[in-house]
Formats: C-alpha cells, sequence, structure tokens
C-alpha cells in the first residue's frame, strides 16, 4: 500500500507540476528536460516497483498452492517463524528422516516453480 500511496502522490504531482509548490530542485546537469519528465519517471519507478512485487505475489502463491499440507506447515514454520528444526518436527508431527523428506520436497517444488 505504501508503493501506492506514493505513486498516487507522484500522480498529483505531476498533474500540478506547475504549481512552484511541487517543483523539485534540479540541478543544471541535471538529464531531465523538464519538470514533468521527472515526475514521468518517478511514476514509472515505482510502476515497475509495484508490477515486481505483484509478480513475486503470483509466483509465491503458485507455489504455496503446489505444497500438501505437512509441506505448508514446515514451509511456514521453517523459513517463516524461522523455529528450529525440533520445533519445525513437532508443529509438523514428523521424525526427523521425514522432516529432511519433506524439505527436500519443499525445494525441489520451489526450484521447479522459478
Amino acid at each position: 500500500m505504501e508503493l501506492e500511496d506514493e505513486l498516487h502522490t507522484y500522480e498529483s504531482n505531476m498533474f500540478y507540476y506547475r504549481s512552484p509548490s511541487f517543483e523539485p530542485r534540479i540541478s543544471s546537469n541535471s538529464f531531465y528536460q523538464s519538470n514533468l519528465d521527472f515526475w514521468i519517471d518517478k511514476i514509472i519507478k515505482i510502476e515497475d516497483k509495484i508490477n515486481n512485487y505483484k509478480k513475486e505475489i503470483k509466483n509465491y502463491n503458485k507455489f504455496i498452492e503446489k505444497l500438501i499440507t505437512k509441506e505448508k506447515i514446515l514451509f511456514e514454520s521453517y523459513y517463516i517463524k524461522e523455529l528450529p528444526n525440533k520445533e519445525c518436527m513437532k508443529e509438523a508431527g514428523t521424525t526427523q528422516y521425514m522432516f529432511y523428506y519433506y524439505m527436500d520436497k519443499i525445494l525441489i517444488k520451489y526450484y521447479n516453480n522459478v
């Protein structure tokens, strides 16, 4: 949401770019041709960031859908909560052997997803 707020601010600034209060301080050696170019550049950069984050979220959700229940529990406890191995095994109700078996399967699914 922060990036979308920032994008909205830049779009507003671009719309009112002739107003003295919104004019950026551009030095004489700047590569911007005008103040409008400055705001357009800012908008493009923020839109690119937003699109990249949306793409990452989509890939993450696609990856999570491929995991079975035990793998989801282990993925969440190990990678997101960053719990020690024994705590992860407790949460998932697995043995040490099965813990490493599921972790290998998670990594294989991750690298196949990328």
